[in-house]
């Protein structure tokens, strides 16, 4: 009788995944999430990464909306945000920092795999102007 109990929440926790993932998949592509597309937080489900942005994906759930940080800007993170991956839209290398010390550079145009998945404590998208004294 064990088994069968074992096999039937098994079962029952099998077909919720199921249905999660097929609402995720059935969610049109242009639902909106309450902020414009061009301010930073979250993005428009139709303009996931658009150009002029640092995007981090967060990590630990499908399909999740990316963060978005514009060019010339910082961001920091308390606490720090989770993220499985970062896109780098803009014309600036930009800086992560991690809680642990560490930082990451991506260059223009570029991005990275986090795996595992990374606590970011700040994301540094400065453009530097240099003093021409």
């Amino acid at each position: 009788m064990r088994t069968s109990s074992i096999r039937r929440v098994t079962g029952a926790l099998a077909g919720l995944a199921l249905a999660a993932a097929a609402l995720v998949a059935g969610q049109p592509a242009h639902a909106e999430s309450g902020v414009g597309a061009g301010e930073p937080g979250r993005a428009r489900g139709d303009a996931l990464c658009p150009d002029g942005y640092v995007c981090l994906i967060p990590g630990g759930v499908a399909g999740a909306e990316p963060y978005l940080i514009p060019e010339c800007a910082s961001e920091y993170f308390s606490p720090p945000f989770v993220a499985s991956g970062i896109r780098n839209n803009t014309d600036v290398i930009v800086w992560i920092t991690t809680p642990d010390g560490a930082s990451l550079w991506i260059g223009p145009h570029d991005s990275a795999t986090l795996w595992p998945v990374t606590a970011i404590d700040s994301v540094v998208a400065q453009c530097f102007v240099p003093d021409r004294r």
